[in-house]
């Protein structure tokens, strides 16, 4: 079993929604389907527990308790724990 993943399931709670302006961005990095891949392939890790998925997972400097998932591809995922929930804010395309 991988050292980075437990057996809890945690939500995934939207709160891009709240944003047009943040669910722009994630529509655009979307259109890049490899971009689109790794984003679902860094939340179904998440979800499953994984503490560091993709390329590793780092704080964002100034900003607290918001983490950011990163994969190769510039795929990024925005968000902080809530509980065993993941809290989603935003996602990016690096590139």
């Amino acid at each position: 079993m991988d050292e980075n993943v437990n057996n809890t399931k945690a939500k995934v709670i939207d709160q891009m929604k709240d944003s047009k302006g943040l669910m722009r961005e994630a529509e655009v990095a979307k259109k890049n389907q490899k971009v689109k891949n790794d984003i679902d392939r860094l939340l179904q890790r998440l979800v499953t527990g994984d503490q560091n998925p993709g390329i590793g997972t780092r704080r964002l400097q100034g900003v607290d308790y918001v983490l950011e998932a990163r994969a190769k591809s510039g795929a990024r995922v925005y968000y902080r724990k809530k509980g065993d929930d993941i809290v989603l804010l935003a996602i990016s395309n690096k590139v």
